[in-house]
């Protein structure tokens, strides 16, 4: 079986550089401007960047770019906005944009000849928002069973969310969980992530298929294949301090370490679905057992085959109790369970899709 997981990068952000450090070379540039008369510290929100913005795309790689002033009574402050994304590394487009590869992506950005600055002002001068980072998975198995994934993860959030708060996609050409919404305000109780095929959405998806064509796949080798992709997305510069990130320079966010950017994607994880553990069961007969235990095996056994992890099962039954009655009625749950459930239910399939859980989303 081919398992590959890659580490994680950034595949999408903003950039803001002051405009003192730019030079403009492209003329129509100069009428894609927006003026905001207050300076609430929040970034320009994407629609209206959308809206105004002036918009590179060669072979399915969108580049765009805003002038952004911030007019006060008192000052005034102009900016330069350049939305980016890892396609512009092409047939390197797997890696994610790294430090190792960043020179790649400054060339092709000076390429367009909309503007101009040096490498140094780039990576020291430039401020990141809406920073999409990604972390891959190769893996066959996994492939194969991605709706299941997909179902058990959905099953498990369902339990802490509202389905308007929770997506789920799992048609033949499209197939995927999000939480939360990439537009998000509530970044340290909703923060955005999504788990997706990536496979299926670059050969479906009407907005990629030129990318994948051109670059992606070359007659012979298609590294597409099985591969599955996580996502999350870094709102702004008070969502990094959450994280404890206060330098935000292109420069520094390229050099954050694997291990904090896991730790980053595993908080947004943990909010949205609480205990992981995924599992599919059946339910199995429980001779001989006392009545009473046999309602706690049932109920136990309903919230298993909506692919609720006992955990979480033994949460929502313990959650009004307290102290040592708690504690009591914990180890009564624990000592059915483990008498009359878990050696029966947990079969090879219920072990082998927590396992792909826990290979496409990270554990703290």
């Amino acid at each position: 079986m081919e398992s590959k997981g890659s580490s994680y990068e950034v595949d999408s952000l903003k950039i803001r550089i002051p405009i003192e450090e730019v030079e403009i070379l492209n003329p129509s540039l100069s009428s894609k401007q927006i003026t905001i008369y207050e300076d609430t510290g929040e970034e320009v929100d994407s629609g209206t960047f959308k809206k105004n913005c002036y918009e590179k795309n060669e072979n399915g790689i969108k580049t765009k770019f805003l002038l952004h002033t911030i007019k006060l009574p008192q000052y005034q402050k102009d900016f330069l906005i350049i939305l980016f994304n890892s396609k512009i590394l092409k047939k390197r487009y797997f890696e994610g944009i790294t430090r190792k590869n960043i020179k790649i992506v400054y060339d092709y950005l000076m390429s367009l000849k909309v503007v101009y600055f040096p490498l140094d002002t780039f990576l020291l001068e430039s401020k990141c928002y809406d920073t999409d980072f990604k972390g891959d998975l190769v893996d066959k198995r996994a492939s194969q069973k991605f709706d299941e994934v997909v179902k058990a993860i959905y099953s498990n959030a369902k339990m802490y969310w509202s389905e308007e708060t929770l997506k789920m996609w799992t048609e033949d050409k499209n197939k995927g969980f999000q939480f939360s919404d990439r537009e998000t305000t509530s970044i340290s109780k909703k923060p955005f992530w999504k788990l997706y095929h990536k496979e299926l959405q670059l050969k479906n998806d009407a907005k990629s298929k030129l990318f994948y064509g051109e670059y992606i796949f070359n007659g012979k080798e298609d590294k597409a294949t099985n591969r599955m992709r996580v996502e999350f997305t870094i709102k702004n510069a008070k969502h990094f301090e959450l994280h404890e990130i206060t330098d935000t320079s292109l420069n520094s966010i390229l050099n954050l370490s694997q291990e904090k950017k896991r730790e980053m994607l595993s908080k947004a994880v943990d909010i949205s679905l609480g205990v992981r553990e995924a599992r599919t069961r059946t339910r199995t007969a429980t001779p001989g057992i006392k009545p009473r235990e046999q309602v706690f095996v049932n109920v136990i056994n309903f919230g298993l085959l909506q692919n609720l992890s006992y955990k979480s099962i033994e949460r929502m039954l313990l959650e009004e109790l307290k102290g040592a009655n708690k504690t009591k009625h914990r180890k009564t749950l624990k000592n059915i369970y483990n008498e009359y459930i878990i050696g029966y239910t947990l079969d090879k399939q219920a072990r082998e899709i927590e396992e792909l859980v826990e290979m496409l989303i990270p554990v703290r």
